[in-house]
């Protein structure tokens, strides 16, 4: 009895002495900025093409346009198309960043593209970087990295640091703090805020468990979709 409690011990302390779950955290923060600049990058991308698609082709339907004002307005619309084929190598440009940074935190081993500043890249040959099946394992890679970013945030901010301030309750009251709130909840005595700390050495390591695993998830994404089946870049 005793061994088995030594060892699950020794489990949920160990996320705290693993040099790794750091690194995890550390991966986790710039992924909610790169989740949020895909987003931004895609928001802004999609928009400018539907502004310039949507109103022209209303304006068209109009059957006092002459043929020349009609052309004009096939010339905008074809620009809010063009649009998004730009958008797709843009987006692209920002997957290195992330192939480094899965190789140095994560410890990860994902070659490098420098494809697409070389000679030969597939950015100037357009219809072989469409047709390349890595080109649209990145963009998937990215779309998924936008609601990982997410998740990467709610754990962060949304359960690891309320768990850390359970842990400092027992301080703050002593140090005279009175109608302490995190959350929903109100500690006014000192049993209840030794009672958060409590829940605090519980929901740590916990919170701590999730960061490793949404690291281990973004890990093996990186390995998926950046990677081809012999292990080169994607």
């Amino acid at each position: 009895m005793i061994t088995n409690f030594r060892i699950l011990l020794r489990k949920i302390l160990g996320v705290f002495l693993h040099k790794q779950t750091y690194l995890n955290m550390s991966y986790l923060l710039v992924n909610i900025a790169f989740g949020a600049a895909y987003l931004l990058v895609l928001y802004i991308g999609l928009l400018l093409s539907w502004g310039f698609i949507f109103p022209t082709t209303s304006i068209l339907t109009s059957p006092s346009l002459d043929w020349l004002s009609q052309l004009k307005l096939v010339l905008v619309a074809g620009i809010g198309l063009l649009v998004i084929p730009v958008l797709v190598p843009v987006l692209q440009l920002l997957v290195a960043p992330e192939q480094a940074l899965a190789n140095m935190l994560l410890k990860e081993s994902i070659p490098l593209d420098t494809s697409m500043w070389s000679k030969n890249s597939l950015f100037l040959r357009p219809r072989r970087f469409f047709l390349e099946p890595s080109t649209w394992k990145r963009l998937l890679f990215i779309l998924l990295k936008i609601p990982l970013g997410g998740f990467s945030f709610t754990a962060l901010f949304l359960v690891l640091l309320p768990a850390l301030a359970l842990l400092g309750m027992p301080v703050a009251y002593l140090l005279g703090m009175r109608n302490l709130i995190i959350g929903v909840w109100r500690f006014d005595t000192f049993m209840e805020a030794l009672l958060a700390f409590l829940a605090g050495l519980l929901f740590v390591p916990l919170s701590l468990y999730i960061i490793n695993l949404l690291a281990k998830v973004s890990g093996w994404l990186a390995r998926t979709l950046l990677c081809d089946s012999k292990g080169k870049s994607a």
